[in-house]
């Protein structure tokens, strides 16, 4: 893994791999179920740094190698929200 962050409620934990995916766990499922992931955040490049919101919304700001930070919903993970290009 390349990063880790939990939501601030403590109920979901994200995983950035090395397959340019990122992995989200519903931490209120069984410790059984934790093998496999609740959704997955596709990202043309490896996402190697992950930020969640503080304020308690369901918002994550991933970083990638090709230099776009991306703004996602945990609520709709389909597609990113917004990206801009950091670099």
């Amino acid at each position: 893994m390349l990063d880790l962050a939990e939501t601030p409620d403590g109920n979901v934990l994200l995983a950035a791999p090395t397959d340019r995916t990122v992995s989200i766990f519903d931490l209120r499922v069984s410790s059984s179920s934790l093998s496999s992931s609740t959704s997955i955040m596709m990202h043309p490049a490896t996402p190697p740094c992950i930020a969640q919101s503080e304020s308690g919304k369901q918002q994550v700001v991933t970083g990638a190698y090709d230099g776009i930070a991306r703004l996602w919903d945990l609520q709709s993970t389909k597609g990113a929200v917004t990206s801009f290009r950091v670099w």
